[in-house]
């Protein structure tokens, strides 16, 4: 299935490219220390491309958990556009709030490890899909940990099979990752060579490196995964209600 999000940014970057090289009309600035060098940039070349790398590394960054049931079990229609919504809000959260996203992030990542270190035949990928709601049982519960309760857990994927489920586009990850990149070099070099730089563009600096280390650490967690995995297993009761029910039989 498409990602309509990784495809619209890369529209957007697309008609960005398109756009920076047909500008002819852009104001001309001379630096205070070097008026040999001249910098061309509009205004609006500024914003348009701060505002493209916020969105597209902050899209590229979330890694939103599985829907709910409520959600799933809408049409086809409205549960892509519940997604998608649900998605463009974390993604403004966390361009207006990151300090949120960043306590999600490492909160989530800490579960993932403990899980896979709990049970070795586990990789990260397993635990970052057990934290995000992707595993349910029988009766559709989700499954928040696989600890002693549960006994005889059979249609465990392998990780292959998780990964194949995510829904995330290398290529297209990859031409995002590269404006990201050519943006954050791109100030880098006018920094070191003493030009100036606009608040939005150091905000979107900042943005781009938080981003990046999120995305870093959620790099093993499943995208875009839309369904669950169901598993057959067998909940085991605790001692009292292993008591309380061999007793009532008795009778």
């Amino acid at each position: 299935m498409f990602d309509f999000g990784v495809v619209a940014l890369l529209s957007f970057l697309l008609i960005n490219f398109v756009c920076g090289a047909s500008a002819h009309s852009a104001i001309v600035e001379f630096p205070p220390d070097d008026a040999s060098v001249k910098d061309t940039r509009s205004m609006g070349d500024i914003i348009w491309t701060c505002l493209l790398t916020i969105f597209a590394s902050t899209w590229l960054a979330i890694h939103p958990n599985v829907p709910g049931a409520s959600v799933i079990a809408k049409g086809k229609y409205a549960r892509t556009f519940c997604i998608c919504y649900q998605r463009f809000k974390l993604t403004v959260l966390s361009i207006m709030v990151p300090e949120i996203i960043l306590v999600w992030v490492l909160r989530q990542h800490s579960v993932a490890r403990k899980i896979k270190q709990d049970n070795p035949g586990l990789t990260l990928t397993h635990g970052f899909l057990f934290a995000m709601g992707g595993f349910v049982d029988y009766y559709w519960m989700p499954i928040v940990y696989p600890d002693d309760i549960y006994e005889n857990i059979s249609g465990m994927p392998t990780e292959f099979e998780i990964e194949d489920r995510s829904k995330s586009d290398a290529i297209a990850k990859s031409i995002i990752a590269i404006h990201i990149v050519w943006f954050l070099i791109r100030s880098a070099i006018r920094f070191h060579q003493h030009l100036p730089l606009s608040q939005l563009e150091v905000l979107t600096v900042s943005l781009a490196l938080g981003n990046t280390a999120w995305h870093l650490f959620w790099w093993q967690k499943p995208m875009n995964v839309w369904n669950p995995v169901r598993l057959h297993i067998r909940r085991t009761l605790p001692p009292s209600c292993r008591i309380s029910t061999a007793s009532s039989g008795s009778h």
